[in-house]
Parts: structure tokens; C-alpha cells; sequence
């Protein structure tokens, strides 16, 4: 499936109500059910149709509040392991429609902080990023403005 105007896709694993549990290798997340279009089938099986009954936003429980924080700490994490963090971050950044994040590198070697900068440059859901403000972390920190 593709979750419409994200270009995110991925396997729809379940739905539950309004929302879709969706993954995409080893990263699952949510998205509003009725956000998805079929993209093709798994292979090797016939196509099916999927009826959603889905309820209006107004009929949302008030505590569905995001739980997703504006900023991702992967200060002391290896390259590989930050980066598949930094991806179900922004996954899930993008699914909620946020205008900015924050991601905490720290300074160390400096390594960190490259390959995610080199990660955001070729990321589809980033129109622009740099350094956080000095009391916000300065070149310790990324500010990533989402499209």
C-alpha cells in the first residue's frame, strides 16, 4: 500500500478501526486507513478487495493525541543502528503531518552527525535542515524543516 500524499509505502499488515498498521521492512507503523491506496500484491497472490469502515476524526477518542516527540536523542548509537532509528522517526514525523524535528547527534568524532546529514540530503520527507540554535545544541543538534 501508499499512504496518499506522503509517498510512504509498505505492507498493510492490519487494521484496526481508523488506523492501519503498515510495515516496511523491519520499521511498522501507523496511518490513518483511510489515507491508503493499493499499490499491487504480494507474489503469488490474487489481488483482493479490502472493505475500511472508518469514523470521522470527530469520532476519535480525545486521548489519540500523538505520542511521537518533536525530537529523536541518538547521541552514543552506531551509524547503522541511528539511521534505522532516524528512518521509523521520520516515517512516523511525516505520517503526523509535523513541520519541524529535532535530532540530537551530539558532537563526538563528528561521524554521527555526517552520515545523517548525507542520510536527510537524499531523504524524500526533508525540504531543509541545519544546525539547531546555540541553546538548542548548536552543531550537537539538527533542525530538519518536513515538506
Amino acid at each position: 500500500v501508499e499512504v496518499v500524499g506522503r509517498g510512504v509505502r509498505g505492507t498493510l499488515v492490519d487494521i484496526a478501526g481508523s488506523r492501519a498498521r503498515i510495515s516496511r521492512g523491519s520499521v511498522h507503523f501507523e496511518a490513518p486507513a483511510e489515507s491508503l491506496r493499493r499499490i499491487g500484491s504480494a507474489p503469488g497472490r490474487a489481488a483482493a478487495s479490502v472493505s475500511v469502515s472508518v469514523r470521522s476524526a470527530d469520532e476519535e477518542p480525545a486521548d489519540a493525541e500523538s505520542s511521537l516527540p518533536d525530537e529523536i536523542n541518538l547521541v552514543g548509537r552506531r551509524v547503522t543502528r541511528a539511521l534505522a532509528e532516524l528512518e521509523t522517526f521520520l516515517d512516523r514525523a511525516a505520517l503526523e503531518n509535523r513541520s519541524h524535528v529535532r535530532i540530537v547527534h551530539g558532537h563526538g568524532t563528528g561521524a554521527l552527525r555526517k552520515a545523517i546529514r548525507e542520510y536527510l540530503r537524499d531523504c524524500a520527507y526533508v525540504d531543509h535542515f541545519g544546525d539547531a540554535e546555540g541553546s538548542s545544541g548548536g552543531t550537537g543538534a539538527t533542525i530538519v524543516r518536513m515538506r
